[in-house]
């Protein structure tokens, strides 16, 4: 079996179910975009243990109360990093989904060829209604 042949039922479930951390990126070899989704779920999660572990394990109960405006921004920092990238990866996911194998074609990835069409997406005459 050829491992650079990709299937847009894969990448698209990869993107909705583990879209967060660039799964479907790292299937179809977007090396970039797949560091992008690591580096924001990452950064949220720090912001986020920044904000409700170590913040307060470090201040009096007085400074917490004073810094809780600190502690609620950042939380709210944290829950949009997250956040936005798991819905930018559910909606590619969804996007390579609707799209299918011709969208992958499309974008040049290898995809396997079945129905009578070639790799590029397109009919090719066999099994076709009167050719």
């Amino acid at each position: 079996m050829n491992n650079n042949v990709k299937s847009a039922t894969v990448a698209g479930l990869l993107g909705i179910f583990l879209g967060s951390i660039g799964a479907h990126c790292w299937y179809l070899g977007d090396k970039k975009k797949g560091t992008i989704h690591v580096c924001l779920a990452l950064s949220g999660f720090v912001v986020a243990i920044i904000a409700s572990a170590v913040l307060p394990a470090t201040m009096s109960v007085r400074a917490l109360f004073r810094m809780a405006w600190l502690v609620t921004l950042l939380d709210g920092i944290a829950g949009l990093l997250m956040a936005g990238n798991g819905l930018w990866g559910l909606i590619e996911g969804i996007q390579i989904l609707s799209q299918g194998d011709a969208g992958l074609a499309r974008r040049g990835y290898q995809v396997a060829s079945n129905n009578g069409q070639n790799q590029n997406g397109f009919n090719n005459g066999a099994g076709s209604n009167g050719q």
